[in-house]
């Protein structure tokens, strides 16, 4: 039996260029601010933050940064 693969080749438009631009960068804060969260309570307390200790400060972020809202929750839990 022969296998088959096949590989394509996207070429999005501007705004989908840019529409994937800015969610990487969303995601790139979101990134960055879970770090910042979880060396500040290692160096004041000792203690590791979980993930699971983080993901409901998601919710809190997107009142605070309403261009959070563009990117899928589930997207924004991953980078967390």
């Amino acid at each position: 039996m022969q296998m088959k693969a096949y590989c394509y080749r996207l070429y999005p438009t501007k705004s989908q260029v840019s529409q994937m631009e800015q969610t990487l960068e969303i995601c790139r804060w979101v990134d960055n601010e879970t770090l910042v969260m979880r060396k500040d309570a290692w160096e004041q307390e000792q203690r590791s933050i979980s993930y699971y200790e983080s993901k409901p400060q998601i919710p809190i972020w997107k009142k605070e940064h309403p261009d959070l809202s563009t990117v899928y929750s589930q997207v924004l839990q991953d980078v967390s």
